[in-house]
């Protein structure tokens, strides 16, 4: 079974980067993104996912606010999330 892992960042370029450098994954992991946090916590209302690599600055809500919503959340509490900044 692929690991699904989500991506959540306002650059377009930056999914750009990881769609190459995931490129050889693809068998083994299933990449989906979203440009901000509420398209984010919309796609987890819908799948699950086994980890989330975030962007800290986005505009609106942050990745520190994304956090804080996974964690309070007693069904995302526990995804593993990578916070990044660029």
């Amino acid at each position: 079974m692929k690991k699904r892992i989500l991506f959540v960042d306002d650059e377009p370029n930056f999914f750009k980067g990881i769609e190459r450098m995931l490129h050889q994954q693809r068998q083994e992991l299933e990449a989906h993104t979203a440009q901000s946090v509420d398209a984010a916590l919309d796609l987890i209302a819908k799948a699950a996912f086994d980890a989330i690599v975030s962007d800290v600055s986005m505009p609106g809500k942050d990745g520190f606010e994304l956090l804080h919503i996974l964690h309070d959340s007693d069904t995302t509490k526990d995804i593993p999330v990578i916070r990044s900044t660029h």
